[in-house]
């Protein structure tokens, strides 16, 4: 069309630019910690392991300061170091371990082995999608497709019109799942406002 010959990204030259535009589809810092406190009212420490650099999840770990919380950062570099991490932000008493993404533990293969000692070790796992009844996670966190679709139309919208669009279009909405026959076997309560936020409620024992 007319209009997607005006908007094309080779009249904007934005090919020529070394430059990433896209949706963020992780939960915005405000919108986890918000998310985080319904799940865990009393709790001051979280932790996290990953390989990125420590500037990568500062605006994170700022964040949860902001809101009085710590975010205890444990490095790996390979599956392997996984257990050992588990185990260290359990000495740290962390009380929960957010998982985020990182190129590490989102291979399958890291994610059981990060599921199966978070289990062990009786410590709620927060992952940054739905789990799923079988995710054998206390929670899930995500930014809704359908919200992550509108923000990818907002980043359309000004290349249809000749106009540059954002780099980044962040997502303030999130959604949470719960697994409370993990919450059992964590030996955890989910409190009751987090139960009534929760859009899908996993391992409900039905009579």
């Amino acid at each position: 069309s007319a209009t997607g010959r005006r908007g094309s990204p080779q009249r904007l030259r934005l090919h020529e630019r070394e430059r990433t535009y896209g949706v963020g589809w992780l939960p915005e810092p405000q919108a986890l910690v918000k998310t985080l406190r319904l799940l865990f009212a009393q709790a001051t420490r979280f932790g996290t392991i990953t390989s990125r650099p420590r500037r990568e999840l500062a605006p994170l770990a700022r964040t949860f300061a902001e809101n009085g919380l710590e975010l205890d950062r444990v490095e790996v570099e390979d599956a392997e170091g996984l257990p050992e991490a588990l185990r260290s932000l359990y000495q740290r008493e962390a009380a929960a371990l957010w998982l985020g993404v990182d190129p590490v533990t989102s291979e399958p293969e890291a994610f059981a082995i990060v599921r199966t000692a978070a289990l062990q070790l009786r410590m709620p796992l927060i992952t940054p999608f739905d789990p799923g009844p079988e995710g054998k996670a206390l929670a899930g966190i995500w930014v809704p497709p359908a919200e992550s679709g509108r923000a990818a139309c907002r980043v359309i919208e000004p290349l249809l019109k000749d106009e540059e669009p954002p780099a980044h279009t962040a997502v303030a909405a999130t959604e949470l799942s719960i697994d409370v026959g993990v919450a059992e076997a964590l030996g955890f309560k989910v409190p009751e406002p987090a139960l009534k936020a929760a859009v899908r409620v996993y391992g409900v024992k039905t009579r």
